[in-house]
């Protein structure tokens, strides 16, 4: 064996545990990262859930103050119930639509207004400046929710 060939070989046997260690390194800290990616996307998607579960029950519990309200029953009080859903609606971002077994808006709100205009005539009431699809389409929720509720 010559001197250049026992050099090589020499080196190639204190390289390739090196180079076997840092592959073995690198698969540990890929696995390391692959690992802490799991648990904070686990801990975003709790949060997330968290986070709706809470605007979801502090919508619930608006609408149940709205619903317990004493204003409701009392005949001449529509326009200071109006105002509390009105409140509502600034600080929830929702419609609150009143309607009896028939069907019937117990309240006139801009909702209900827009919703008779456009029943009557869509086209007059496009041009009144209602925006009819969105109003459709709180319809359209407002109808597939209400047999749920009776």
């Amino acid at each position: 064996m010559t001197l250049r060939r026992y050099l090589a070989l020499l080196i190639a046997v204190c390289v390739v545990p090196l180079a076997l260690l840092a592959v073995w390194f690198a698969f540990g800290h890929l696995q390391t990262l692959t690992d802490d990616g799991d648990r904070d996307s686990a801990r975003l998607a709790r949060n997330a859930m968290l986070s709706v579960d809470r605007f979801l029950k502090a919508n619930i519990d608006g609408l149940q103050v709205l619903a317990d309200s004493p204003l409701l029953d009392q005949p001449g009080e529509n326009v200071r119930f109006h105002r509390q859903a009105l409140g509502f609606h600034r600080h929830f971002g929702g419609h609150v639509i009143l309607a009896d077994r028939e069907g019937r808006m117990l309240l006139n709100s801009r909702v209900g207004i827009a919703l008779r205009a456009i029943h009557k005539d869509e086209v007059v009431a496009a041009s009144a400046g209602i925006h009819c699809a969105r109003y459709k389409a709180i319809a359209f929720v407002f109808s597939a929710v209400w047999p749920g509720v009776f």
